[in-house]
């Protein structure tokens, strides 16, 4: 570890408390991050088994071309990253995936997914399961150029991500029912579409998307909605006027 972090380590978590929005303590969880080669980060409430992608609670940098492909390629239904935050307490890393290390022989899939993050520059990481009260559960993912991980840097790193990812959720709570509420112009266009009665596969078409991406949009509404479903989710939307006339 750089031996330079070591006396502002114990700083960061005063550090991102002064800040007030998920996306700064983003940006200082990375310059802490740098010297241990990772540049990108995913924090955030672990994605239900039912539909396995972000939604809600959730804070990164991955690049865009990195989100479209994982939508194309409906990469959540073999993300061996969600598959070893299920099996794991403590964090393993990409490298422990591979390997077989993370409680499970990796599949060609859940590989394939490693490799295609692998060549967007990021073939090492470490992913932090996250337990809270009441049965929460989160993850932090933090990837990059690497190298892996050892077992001195696996320790700062989970510090510092837990202590990000709580600041994160902590401002999150805060501003729910504000910016919550505030419904994307996709999340609105499929929200307005399905409101008219068109089906998943119809509103693809005319919004030339795949129906995954229909569906992510649709379960990200619903979420900031805190509907049960659907059509409670148009209704509440159309109660709180998010959709217009």
């Amino acid at each position: 570890m750089n031996q330079r972090l070591a006396p502002d380590l114990f700083c960061f978590p005063l550090q991102i408390g002064a800040l007030c929005s998920g996306r700064a303590v983003g940006d200082a969880l990375l310059r802490v991050l740098r010297p241990f080669g990772m540049s990108t980060y995913a924090i955030g409430v672990c994605p239900h088994p039912d539909f396995p992608y972000p939604g809600g609670f959730v804070v990164d940098n991955w690049p865009t071309q990195w989100r479209d492909l994982y939508l194309a390629e409906n990469m959540g239904e073999h993300d061996p990253m969600l598959h070893a935050v299920q099996l794991n307490s403590n964090p393993v890393s990409v490298q422990d995936i591979r390997d077989g290390r993370a409680g499970f022989a990796p599949l060609p899939e859940e590989l394939a997914v490693l490799d295609a993050g692998a060549r967007l520059g990021r073939p090492h990481g470490l992913i932090v399961p996250i337990f809270g009260a009441q049965g929460y559960r989160g993850i932090g993912c933090v990837c990059g150029p690497g190298p892996d991980p050892d077992a001195r840097a696996r320790i700062v790193l989970q510090f510092l991500v837990w202590h990000a990812h709580e600041r994160m959720r902590a401002l999150y709570a805060a501003q729910t029912g504000t910016e919550t509420l505030r419904l994307s112009l996709r999340e609105r266009e499929v929200l307005n579409a399905a409101r008219r009665g068109l089906s998943d596969e119809e509103i693809a078409q005319a919004a030339a998307i795949t129906v995954r991406t229909v569906r992510f949009h649709f379960e990200n509404a619903r979420r900031k909605l805190s509907a049960r479903n659907r059509t409670e989710a148009i209704a509440k939307a159309v109660q709180l006027q998010l959709l217009g006339v």
